[in-house]
């Protein structure tokens, strides 16, 4: 296993960006390791960028999102050997919310690099070396990804570095971002989930589940009925939140019930207005008495082992107002939802309110991914329970 002291040992790319180094503590009020760029990206290679920014909102965009879902299709292999898709309708949904969208070309053109980030409203809550909760605008990258026969010449850090000069050219000065090892000091192991609900496809599909039969059994009614989603009991209300309606009174409960959560997405009615017309976002209620919120996106994959692509279900916010019998329902209300959609399946990330134990009540299935959350020119520290952001 390649640890924190041997990647900045062999990596001669890693020494001057402003990360958490090995046993560095969390820092002051702002926790910005440093107001300065890194050195900007060089390399023998001829290669060039490309870069969308904000929202585009002006109509003008500089990358073809085709052409980049078509790249991240043939060149986007994971650990695991699946690839994890981008259609391009979801690159625009992404463009949309506001961020950034930075492509690497050849000398013939042909792009070679990818990556994207969407700009977040987060809050960070005090510790004892924080004294005061501190409010920022932070980057949310995914999709990093660099051809195939290119890989291991540093290409991957020009990406980044040009990311990181377009974030602070509008003062986005630090980011968060899921990787297959941990770069920060300050980065928490993730674990990944997923939860079957379409039997039949799962198996289909390639994902295995755990079988409730007994050898006395004649069906798979019990199997059926441990992975079956039932819908809610009429008392409790699902509402999908509409962004052109007035929902600032969800934004106040949603505000109202991550504010003293470590790290959190908090976002001002602009953002969540944003964030409702990108994302399907709802809010459960029993009568009068809100539960919590739930947001969730789609994520897609090619797996290797059957060639069949699928289309999962991916929470990015799950948050409860109440105690875990709120979570429990929030729960049910979520998988009815995705059920209800036609997802064959939902995969999570254990983080905030989604623990361990709520996704081992209602049957999930922890995988073996090595996922990081690493964090860039920030020095808080958290544990999984304390992370209520959108993770990609």
């Amino acid at each position: 296993m390649v640890t924190l002291k041997m990647l900045h040992k062999l990596s001669k790319y890693w020494k001057d960006m402003p990360i958490v180094r090995p046993d560095e503590p969390e820092g002051g009020i702002e926790s910005l390791i440093s107001v300065n760029p890194p050195a900007p990206f060089t390399t023998e290679l001829n290669v060039k960028f490309v870069s969308d920014g904000s929202d585009g909102s002006d109509g003008s965009h500089n990358i073809d999102l085709q052409a980049v879902s078509n790249f991240l299709t043939k060149h986007n292999i994971t650990t695991t050997g699946n690839t994890t898709l981008c259609p391009a309708e979801d690159l625009r949904k992404y463009q949309k919310f506001g961020g950034y969208n930075i492509v690497m070309l050849s000398s013939s053109d042909k792009i070679i690099g990818f990556i994207m980030s969407i700009v977040c409203p987060i809050k960070i809550n005090p510790s004892e070396k924080l004294a005061h909760s501190s409010k920022i605008m932070c980057g949310c990258t995914s999709h990093l990804c660099v051809a195939k026969p290119l890989r291991n010449m540093g290409l991957a850090m020009g990406l980044m570095k040009e990311l990181i000069a377009s974030g602070y050219k509008d003062n986005v000065y630090c980011s968060y971002g899921t990787a297959t090892m941990k770069i920060s000091g300050n980065a928490v192991k993730i674990t990944a989930w997923y939860r079957p609900i379409d039997l039949a496809k799962c198996k289909e599909s390639g994902f295995a589940y755990k079988s409730y039969i007994k050898p006395t059994d004649r069906g798979t009614s019990r199997d059926e009925l441990a992975y079956r989603v039932s819908n809610l009991n009429d008392r409790y209300n699902i509402i999908k939140l509409d962004p052109s309606q007035d929902v600032s009174e969800h934004l106040d409960y949603y505000l109202s019930i991550v504010n003293n959560k470590k790290v959190s997405f908090y976002p001002d009615y602009t953002h969540w207005v944003k964030w409702l017309s990108t994302f399907n976002t709802y809010v459960v209620s029993d009568g009068d008495n809100k539960l919590g919120v739930f947001s969730y996106t789609t994520i897609h994959a090619n797996i290797a082992e059957t060639g069949e692509t699928v289309s999962m279900a991916f929470p990015l916010l799950f948050v409860s107002g109440t105690d875990s019998s709120g979570d429990n329902i929030l729960m049910k209300a979520m998988l009815s939802v995705v059920k209800a959609d036609g997802f064959p399946l939902i995969y999570i990330y254990q983080c905030g309110s989604l623990t361990s134990e709520l996704l081992s009540q209602h049957n999930a299935m922890e995988t073996s991914a090595k996922i990081y959350l690493n964090w860039y020119n920030h020095s808080v520290r958290v544990t999984p329970e304390d992370v209520y952001l959108p993770l990609f």
